[in-house]
């Protein structure tokens, strides 16, 4: 008896080395090693069966999943068959060979801030069943181990996060402030816990909800009763006396839910606004250049509207971007262009104020230039050399024309005398001999 009681006694205390919520996990391993052991008929359990039954488990299971493995099964044999497992260095060894270059993964624990970010910015391509599950959880009152254990996380400010912002609590606290659930309920108990400051709101700021609250559903309704109206229009049977285009017009209004009022507007802006013409805009001042007498501000203040008009909805950054760059483009003084193109001007009147100072620098500039040397001539001085150096110009041309003479003339008698076919004789041609022709010569003629 006293032995049976040892054992029992000893059994409750290996039972506790053993943790109570992950002991079933513990025993499926050992038995998973039993098994394996079994079917290799291995009766013994030494350091190379243990390494051979983890480095078959290696080829499967990651480093951080093997030594979860040799952790359950090192307690386990401990336990069962009071083997140390902790002195197979060989074991270890390969373990340690395994986790070279694997980085592990640590959980970690949510902050309310982070929460937050989570159900506002995280993609719902990937989180919507979570987060949405998790939304209806708490809207229908969960607690907070329900929604602990549907996510799976391990705090409890996750959970919190999730009841705090549910319907279900808002609902509480928005009838405690009109008054609508003021009572012993538990749950006007637990919303008055979770948010007591919203419970503690002055009369005034209720009364001030409650008109706010009152205003949106007169001007709900009065927007519901609209739609009702548009949605009763009926419109005649098509009968011919009028022409199909006027019929079909009565359709079209219809389907927009077009007032006469919104029909007029709509008319009066094709036929006097500006929204049809942004593409002549655009083109406009993509060609828009500074003319010659016009000021940097008259164009600065051009390509301002003109931006404006070509694109009316695009953002102030962006206006002020595309107003910069039109602005520089269309400068005349291709100095002036390249300086403010180079500052990178945010804003064109940034623009405009540097260009302003470069023109007025180049002024100054053109305006100051020095003379190196003056000479003066009294009158009868400078006739006297401008005579003189008129004759020396003539003599000089009167000379080269008589050189370009001679040398012509000397060319025309280099050349051979002129000799008639007729007479043989020189100084004169065949046709203007006055001897009749030889009959040798005529021979040759023929």
């Amino acid at each position: 008896m006293e032995n049976f009681e040892l054992e029992d006694a000893v059994k409750e205390v290996m039972d506790g080395i053993l943790p109570k919520k992950s002991r079933k996990i513990y025993e499926a391993q050992y038995d998973t090693f039993v098994k394996w052991c079994c079917q290799r008929k291995l009766e013994n359990v030494n350091e190379d069966v243990l390494l051979v039954f983890f480095a078959e488990k290696s080829k499967t299971l990651s480093s951080s999943t093997l030594w979860a493995h040799y952790s359950m099964l090192k307690t386990m044999l401990n336990v069962k068959r009071n083997i140390d497992v902790s002195k197979f260095y060989k074991l270890s060894a390969f373990l340690k060979r395994k986790s070279e270059g694997y980085k592990p993964k640590k959980a970690k624990v949510l902050t309310l801030d982070q929460i937050d970010k989570f159900l506002l910015e995280a993609p719902d391509k990937d989180f919507l069943m979570i987060k949405t599950s998790a939304s209806l959880l708490a809207d229908s009152g969960a607690s907070i181990d329900v929604l602990k254990r549907h996510g799976g996380w391990k705090s409890a400010s996750v959970a919190e996060g999730y009841i705090e912002n549910s319907i279900n609590t808002k609902k509480i606290v928005a009838d405690s402030i009109f008054g609508l659930g003021v009572g012993n309920s538990t749950e006007s108990a637990s919303a008055h816990q979770v948010c007591g400051s919203a419970v503690s709101a002055s009369s005034a700021s209720s009364t001030s909800i409650k008109d706010d609250v009152k205003a949106v559903k007169e001007e709900m309704n009065k927007k519901i009763g609209d739609l009702e109206t548009k949605s009763k229009i009926k419109v005649p049977t098509y009968d011919g006396k009028v022409s199909w285009n006027t019929y079909l017009r009565q359709f079209e209004a219809i389907v927009r839910n077009w007032r006469e009022e919104e029909k007029a507007i709509s008319l009066i802006q094709k036929r006097h606004g500006d929204a049809h013409l942004q593409h002549v805009y655009q083109a406009q001042l993509k060609n828009r250049k500074q003319r010659v007498e016009e000021t940097l501000q008259q164009y600065e203040a051009d390509v301002s509207q003109m931006v404006n008009l070509a694109y009316p909805t695009a953002p102030a950054d962006v206006i002020e971007q595309l107003s910069v760059s039109s602005f520089v483009d269309g400068l005349r003084d291709p100095e002036i262009s390249q300086l403010v193109r180079l500052a990178r001007h945010e804003t064109i009147s940034e623009a405009l104020a540097q260009g302003l100072e470069i023109e007025a620098a180049k002024q100054a500039s053109r305006g100051t230039s020095k003379i190196r040397q003056v000479k003066a001539y009294h009158g009868k001085d400078r006739m006297e050399t401008v005579n003189g150096n008129l004759a020396d110009i003539i003599i000089e041309v009167v000379e080269k024309y008589k050189k370009g003479q001679d040398s012509e003339n000397s060319t025309m008698n280099r050349r051979r005398p002129i000799r008639c076919w007729t007479c043989g004789v020189e100084g004169h041609v065949k046709s203007r001999c006055s001897q009749p022709p030889t009959e040798q010569n005529q021979g040759n003629a023929n």
